[in-house]
Formats: structure tokens, C-alpha cells, sequence
């Protein structure tokens, strides 16, 4: 009786298992997205005004994951992302707050007018799970996740260059979008995100605009 009771059991897992993956899907979507991070800060020259900076990034990526009943995935991301940036010494900042230009860079601020170029290499990498409930070929899009940031920062000064390479970054990500269903396997969706750098207080420090094209397999 036990020996049956469990084969039917195990049955059950099983068919419940087929029946699962016959309704996942593997997609990989290419992607394309501008992000701008807007940091406010005093102006180093005493005056007591603010002075504002705006670093605007473009990173292509591809998305992979596993999509269970059209509706509910699970998704990986990888992209490169480069800031080529120049600005007065008394405006140069770490966007993300996480390394000092002065200590970590060696940058002169002697003459807050000169003039610092700032490169940026950033390898994204990030997780995420996301709703797409669909109405006829329209879809609509929520997500949270996480994404790590490996930096690579360099500052050009009077011809002399330095480098340097923080410590890989992780922040936790909201979002939501909106698409079209191009065919029963494929996809176009704009997404609007938020990289939150102070959780858990929920101000969001960048915001990401991106356009995907999926294909499902």
C-alpha cells in the first residue's frame, strides 16, 4: 500500500514536472538602454551655490531567462556601459559615491577651473524576477531584482592618466514596462527602471530607459 501510494505520488511529481516545462519558454532578447544619474552637490569654491553634473551612460547587453506561462520569468542580464566625461576640477564626482578622485585618482584641485577627463568602463551583470500579464498583443511589465557593477575609472589630467578599480558594486532594482507582441516567439518591450544605491531608503539614484527585442525558444 505504501509502495503504492508513493508510486502515485512520484507519478504525480513527475507529470506535474513535464507539465511545467511543456509550458516554459527560453528567450534571449539583445538590448539597448540610456541611463542619467543627476548628482547635486556645494560648489568647492566657497560661494554657496550648488553645482550640478549629469553622467549619461548607453549600455548593450543581451537578457536571457525562462518565462512559465507567458506570464511570470525569470531573468539574467549582462551588458558594458562606457561614460567618457569632461568637467572643471570643482565639478568632478564619483556618480555612484564610491571612490575619492582626490585620494583614489590623484586629481589636483589646486585650480577648480582647470579641466579633468573622466573615462568609465562598467560591466553590468543582474538577476531579476518579473510579471507580464498580456492583453490581446499588448504586455505590460513589473520587475525587482538585483544587478552587480564592476567599474573600471580613469582620470586624465595636465596629459597624465590614472586609474583605478572599486570594488564590485550591488544594488537592488525596481521597474516596469510596456510591449508588443510581434509574434507568438517574439517580443518588443520599453522598460523604465530604478537602481536603488541607499537601500533601504527608497530614493532612487539613477533611472535607466531601455528598449528589448525577445526571442523565445
Amino acid at each position: 500500500m505504501k509502495f503504492a501510494y508513493a508510486l502515485r505520488l512520484m507519478t504525480l511529481i513527475v507529470t506535474m514536472f513535464a507539465a511545467e516545462q511543456a509550458l516554459a519558454r527560453i528567450y534571449v532578447s539583445p538590448f539597448v538602454s540610456t541611463s542619467s544619474t543627476k548628482k547635486i552637490s556645494p560648489a568647492k569654491t566657497g560661494s554657496g551655490k550648488e553645482t550640478s553634473s549629469t553622467a549619461q551612460r548607453t549600455t548593450y547587453g543581451i537578457n536571457a531567462g525562462v518565462s512559465f506561462w507567458k506570464l511570470f520569468s525569470l531573468q539574467l542580464s549582462v551588458g558594458r556601459a562606457q561614460l567618457d566625461q569632461t568637467t572643471k576640477t570643482q565639478d568632478a564626482a564619483d556618480d555612484f559615491s564610491q571612490i575619492d578622485l582626490e585620494e583614489d585618482l590623484k586629481m589636483d584641485t589646486s585650480d577648480p577651473d582647470s579641466e579633468v577627463r573622466k573615462v568609465e568602463i562598467t560591466d553590468k551583470a543582474g538577476a531579476s524576477v518579473m510579471i507580464d500579464p498580456g492583453f490581446w498583443i499588448f504586455i505590460a511589465r513589473a520587475k525587482v531584482g538585483v544587478q552587480a557593477l564592476r567599474r573600471t575609472v580613469s582620470l586624465t589630467q595636465d596629459d597624465v592618466t590614472t586609474n583605478t578599480t572599486p570594488p564590485i558594486l550591488y544594488k537592488p532594482l525596481a521597474g516596469g514596462g510596456f510591449g508588443i507582441r510581434l509574434s507568438p516567439k517574439m517580443k518588443a518591450m520599453a522598460e523604465y527602471q530604478f537602481f536603488f544605491y541607499n537601500y533601504p531608503e527608497l530614493k532612487p539614484f539613477e533611472r535607466e530607459v531601455s528598449i528589448t527585442y525577445s526571442i523565445s525558444i
